[in-house]
């Protein structure tokens, strides 16, 4: 399940945050799962390939401006809309809608019409036109999917999409 530090640092890995927690708070080093060990950001690895609830709360942090600004830092935040606009077309239409509000609270989105709950090919127009204009590139970082020359890696974030948990979830309140 997603957890604090990496809600907020948007940007690292689960072995990032198991670093730190030994490192600053003296905590003994968590021994991650083999699935766990890999070099994508915890938080967008949620997005992309969590069930339903862990891509709608990791979906709302991407838009939670002390996140934005904590993982922009040393990246900027032109990284987060080309992740974050994935989520438009996905299965459940409340990670939409909350990715949707995401993207609009961005720095440097301009606004776009966007229907949550329109057709498939108008969601899917609508991430082509975001994506249309990628803003300055990412620091070649694989772990929030950026190429050597920082571009987004679509082809690791499609292979990442493809693992997605659409199993059909309840969620109450």
């Amino acid at each position: 399940r997603p957890n604090a530090c990496n809600l907020c640092h948007l940007d690292r890995t689960l072995g990032w945050t198991s670093e730190h927690l030994t490192s600053w708070y003296d905590q003994p080093r968590v021994k991650l799962p083999e699935s766990d060990r890999n070099d994508v950001s915890a938080a967008l690895g949620w997005l992309l390939t969590g069930d339903a609830g862990q891509r709608v709360i990791a979906a709302w942090h991407f838009g939670w401006a002390p996140a934005v600004k904590e993982s922009g830092k040393e990246l900027g935040t032109d990284w987060i809309a080309p992740r974050l606009a994935h989520v438009l077309d996905d299965p459940y239409p409340a990670v939409r809608w909350v990715g949707w509000q995401s993207l609009k609270s961005l720095p440097g989105i301009t606004k776009f019409d966007y229907d949550f709950d329109g057709t498939a090919e108008h969601r899917r127009t609508v991430i082509r036109d975001l994506l249309g204009s990628p803003g300055r590139p990412a620091p070649g970082r694989p772990e929030i999917l950026s190429r050597p020359d920082g571009q987004l890696d679509r082809k690791r974030l499609e292979q990442l999409i493809k693992l997605r948990d659409d199993r059909e979830v309840e969620i109450y309140e």
